[in-house]
This record gives C-alpha cells, sequence and structure tokens, in this order.
C-alpha cells in the first residue's frame, strides 16, 4: 500500500505546487 500512498501523495503536491521533498 506505500507506493499508492506515494502515488496519491506525488499527485496531491503536482495539483498543489509543492514539492514532496519539502515534506518529507
Amino acid at each position: 500500500g506505500g507506493q499508492i500512498a506515494n502515488s496519491c501523495w506525488e499527485l496531491y503536491c503536482l495539483e498543489h505546487g509543492i514539492q514532496p521533498d519539502a515534506y518529507l
């Protein structure tokens, strides 16, 4: 389930113009 959550998080970041690395 980790990969699915990762994909959703990446999509969320893309939609909001956020860099995932800044939150991990």
